[in-house]
């Protein structure tokens, strides 16, 4: 029985509308958004402290997101302006490559042992493939291997819960980032691309604007397609063609993989 149904594609192919459709019609689904506050993996907005760096800051304990052996994470955004700046030195997509796969292997690990234990079925947006493509490729430029080795890895520790993968895309990259751009404000227009041309990848390869940030974008959905093949986990690539509703659409692929719906 699928426990966890993963959505993922880039942005603009529609995968977050399409997710909340699915929220809308599944049975017992508990659906985390990529910022959610409480997501049990993806760690948008947190600090990874020390017990020492914890002690040395003053933070009261409702400030504890998390425990685990690495530490102590926190949620950064509601604290004091030069605090919540200091603490975001710290965040957990920051951390280097290797210590960031550890720190999310063992968040996964916890996770799916809960989840296997409940009736519900969770549904992620953009925690599997995303993430970690972000962080590996785009971020810091690891090698490919390790990228793909830290996705492996996690593909086995959620096989007990049968996860189904929803690959959300447009066939053309460049139209469907211009389109959200365009309906974008102006703040996450240039956070976006300053983010995808600004880092590791986009620096090595002298990428700039949005032919840069589109050229990043087919990069990263070229590895994602490929990891598709090589992973244990049933997949469905979904072309947004935009020719029916989010409703339509997310009825069609709960039929297609077999869920419960909430009106069965």
């Amino acid at each position: 029985m699928t426990k966890l149904i993963l959505i993922e594609g880039l942005p603009g192919a529609g995968k977050s509308t399409i997710s909340e459709a699915l929220a809308r019609h599944l049975a017992n689904v508990r659906h985390y958004t990529e910022e959610a506050p409480d997501h049990p993996v993806d760690l948008d907005g947190v600090a990874v402290l020390s017990r020492e760096e914890w002690e040395a800051e003053e933070l009261p304990d409702s400030a504890i997101h998390d425990e685990g052996s690495y530490g102590r994470l926190v949620r950064y955004g509601t604290l004091a302006e030069d605090q919540a700046k200091r603490l975001s030195e710290k965040d957990a997509y920051s951390l280097p490559f290797a210590a960031h796969v550890e720190l999310m292997k063992e968040r996964w690990t916890r996770f799916a042992g809960r989840a296997a234990q409940e009736e519900a079925v969770y549904l992620f947006d953009c925690a599997f493939l995303q993430n970690p493509l972000t962080i590996g490729m785009i971020s810091q430029d690891v090698e490919e291997e390790l990228v793909t080795r830290y996705i492996e890895d996690v593909s086995r520790l959620i096989e007990a819960l049968d996860p189904v993968l929803i690959y959300i895309e447009e066939n053309d990259v460049s139209a469907s980032f211009r389109r959200a751009y365009a309906e974008r404000p102006d703040g996450w227009k240039h956070g976006f691309v300053d983010y995808y041309t600004g880092q590791a990848y986009g620096i090595k390869h002298g990428l700039t604007g949005i032919e840069g940030t589109i050229a990043v974008m087919k990069e990263r959905k070229k590895r994602e397609l490929a990891l598709l093949g090589r992973l244990g986990v049933k997949s469905f690539r979904i072309v947004n063609e935009r020719d029916a509703s989010p409703d339509e659409l997310a009825l069609r692929i709960v039929t297609d993989i077999g869920l419960k719906t909430s009106a069965q």
